[in-house]
């Protein structure tokens, strides 16, 4: 991942700036970009926002006009970044061509840095349009600035993709979207679930997977190994299919070597294997990164083995505790109630619960999801499937409880529900550490700063003299 160090200048910025934020018309990254908006509030940055819908109808209609209406608001707004979900800002408006007949985006052309959240990864994020060979152009000027919600993801974008300026950023949270419903632990007794979860899962177990529920303490690295002869025989498909027959017997052993590692460390991002893959594999390794669809087909096999985990974990708990499930539709497995859930009322969800759990998904790896922050904002005692960045945001044991296993999560529930002191200790202690550490402000301070953004050009005059960003080193020529 790119290291910004302190002794890189800022980027050239003039006083005096606004942030243009373009405003999604989706349920979850809308209210996802609200929060954002609401911090830059409370932040003093000055900034304005354009809905992309009407962008989107204009561009259909009068693509002229849109662009003459753009690039009056630049100026007129005096713009000096632009903040987006994913890629949004990137293909909505006309491309440019460059000087070498490459295409540029609208706001490349006009010098404006575009910072792009990647909070769902590129990997799944609207049909993987961000990993099109096509457009690779445009994500990789230096214009545009990547924000991950890992620091393994960031490296596999830069590594693989070959994007600059990749960063780690974890999701923050607007805590007037999350209100506590009730004091943790209170009316104890007219608590419907032992635990709720929130979820977008849609359907039913495996047969296999099954007889494992069906144990008391069932094995991941059983089930791990069960799944492994899969994933060998899914990758040695994609070989078959996508490598040319002259590189296929070092990059199936690299695969095969690749799979095994990750089934052994399952908490660990596929990337984070590359370089002793690379040392081991040179050839195939190489050929990989250049051919970097196909490694991200791979990797998507790879996340097999973590995604069995979401169903498994509901089912197997539910066989001693009241388990509630919200948000998508496990019917099939006897779980409920299910229905879609109004983002605003997340927090009175999880209240109807002792425990609220989360389980990251396994295209997830490395990074935490919005659910961990906005769990804890909800003031509800929280069990978080193991991480290898929750310890960076959360306490174990007071701030989060934490399992890895299906017996560690029936342990940690038992003792929660056992202890009412503790839940309300812990689901309070989370709390505050949102606030103090999680909200959207926090995140807009280290996306500036990792940007080499300069905050102050962006905040109010009462505001500025509070956030002045050291003055530049360099002349303005050697940095946008």
């Amino acid at each position: 991942m790119t290291v910004v160090q302190e002794t890189q200048p800022p980027r050239l910025c003039l006083p005096g700036r606004k942030l243009l934020v373009l405003q999604n018309p989706g349920r979850g990254s809308r209210n996802f970009l609200n929060g954002i908006i609401a911090g830059l509030g409370k932040l003093g940055v000055g900034h304005c926002v354009l809905e992309l819908q009407e962008i989107w109808d204009t561009n259909k209609t009068d693509t002229a006009g849109l662009v003459q209406r753009l690039s009056r608001i630049l100026v007129e707004q005096r713009i000096g970044a632009v903040l987006s979900y994913g890629f949004n800002g990137m293909t909505d408006v006309p491309l440019d061509r460059g000087p070498m007949e490459g295409l540029r985006s609208f706001f490349e052309i006009r010098g404006i840095p575009h910072m792009m959240l990647w909070i769902d990864h590129p990997q799944w994020h609207a049909d993987l349009v961000g990993l099109s060979p096509a457009l690779q152009g445009l994500f990789r000027s230096a214009n545009c600035l990547h924000f991950l919600k890992s620091t393994a993801a960031a490296t596999e974008l830069e590594r693989i993709v070959g994007w600059p300026n990749c960063f780690a950023l974890a999701p923050g949270v607007e805590p007037a979207q999350f209100p506590v419903c009730a004091p943790p632990g209170a009316m104890a007794a007219k608590k419907e679930f032992d635990v709720v979860t929130i979820c977008s899962e849609k359907g039913d177990l495996a047969e296999w997977l099954k007889e494992f529920v069906a144990l008391d303490n069932p094995d991941p690295a059983a089930i791990r190994r069960v799944i492994l002869d899969r994933v060998y025989a899914a990758l040695d498909q994609l070989w078959q299919q996508d490598v040319p027959q002259a590189m296929r017997p070092e990059v199936s052993a690299l695969g095969r070597t690749w799979a095994a590692l990750k089934a052994g460390q399952p908490f660990l991002a596929a990337i984070r294997h590359w370089p002793a893959l690379v040392e081991e594999f040179p050839g195939a390794a190489w050929y990989l990164t250049l051919e970097y669809p196909i490694y991200m087909k791979a990797v998507r096999i790879l996340w097999r083995l973590r995604e069995w985990e979401r169903l498994f974990y509901l089912a197997y708990l539910a066989k001693y505790f009241r388990v509630g499930v919200f948000g998508g539709d496990l019917s099939p497995m006897g779980l409920g109630p299910g229905g879609g859930v109004d983002y605003t009322q997340q927090s009175a969800i999880y209240a109807r619960g002792h425990v609220a759990l989360t389980i990251p998904d396994g295209h997830d790896e490395e990074g935490l999801t919005l659910k961990a922050f906005e769990l804890a904002a909800s003031g509800v005692a929280m069990l978080h499937y193991r991480a290898e960045t929750l310890g960076d945001y959360f306490v174990e044991g007071r701030e989060v409880a934490v399992f890895s296993t299906p017996r560690e999560a029936r342990e940690k529930v038992d003792a929660l529900l056992d202890n009412a002191d503790r839940r309300q200790a812990m689901a309070t202690a989370a709390h505050q550490r949102v606030l103090r550490d999680h909200r959207w402000e926090n995140r807009i301070e280290q996306m500036f700063q990792r940007a080499r953004l300069p905050l102050s050009a962006f905040c109010e005059p009462a505001n500025a003299a509070a956030r002045l960003s050291p003055p530049l080193t360099t002349p303005p020529t050697a940095s946008r």
